[in-house]
């Protein structure tokens, strides 16, 4: 049985509700200020095994910022953030990859290598997967998120909403214990966000922890389990 297989059928739209187990992200009063302005202040907030969290707030609000706090892309310059129990930005890139995920806003932001297949894998490889076993991986999640038929394509041939789906499946195949979304759904039509919120939703019911960025009330309001407001780099509400 494959990866995407094993998991549990979901479609999107009502949501299998599942226990929140032990905290898997605290940020307690984190602040991060860049030279130009901007940036988060006395930023708090907890997530745990099998939860969702959306990050509202107008743009420049301290959102993305926030994200890039978790996966130790930036340090706070105040504050801690813990991502497992560590700090992630003195873990380095690949102990932090075993531990989370980070789908950037723009997906040609992570884009580099030359077919699709390759790009989705590339996180497997880096980390030493045997080809076989990356190659099935891969091969999942592509099937699961209807890109089989483009894993030889180059990436920058696609369309925006199918390249928006291989920086997805790129962050899925390394199953990790936190997913980090930075505005999944853009440039995403109904059938194709139903298609990957469900992909999404499955490995929150095996027990990942998810935040999303977002603009959309239908992943706000119908399918996260909390909302967090951010304004002006700081929590207004939870």
């Amino acid at each position: 049985m494959d990866a995407a297989s094993a998991l549990p059928d979901v479609r999107f739209g009502p949501r299998l509700d599942v226990r929140p187990g032990a905290v898997v992200l605290a940020m307690d009063s984190v602040r991060f200020r860049y030279p130009q302005g901007g940036g988060v202040d006395d930023l708090s907030m907890t997530v745990r095994e099998g939860e969702t969290v959306a990050l509202l707030g107008r743009n420049g609000a301290g959102k993305s910022t926030a994200l890039r706090l978790c996966v130790g892309l930036l340090a706070p310059q105040g504050g801690t953030v813990r991502l497992r129990g560590q700090d992630p930005s003195a873990l380095g890139p690949q102990a932090v990859s075993r531990r989370a995920a980070l789908l950037f806003q723009d997906p040609d932001d992570q884009i580099f290598n030359p077919r699709v297949d390759d790009e989705i894998g590339w996180a497997l490889k880096v980390r030493g997967v045997p080809p076989e076993e990356r190659s099935a991986r891969s091969a999942a999640v592509m099937a699961e998120l209807g890109l089989t038929r483009h894993a030889s394509t180059h990436p920058h041939e696609l369309s925006r909403s199918t390249r928006q789906l291989m920086a997805l499946a790129s962050a899925l195949v390394t199953d990790p214990a936190v997913l980090f979304l930075d505005e999944p759904t853009t440039a995403l039509d109904g059938p194709t966000v139903a298609l990957a919120l469900a992909a999404v939703e499955r490995r929150r019911i095996a027990g990942a922890a998810v935040v999303v960025v977002t603009h959309d009330p239908r992943v706000a309001s119908g399918w996260a389990d909390r909302t967090v407001h951010i304004e002006d780099g700081r929590v207004l509400a939870l």
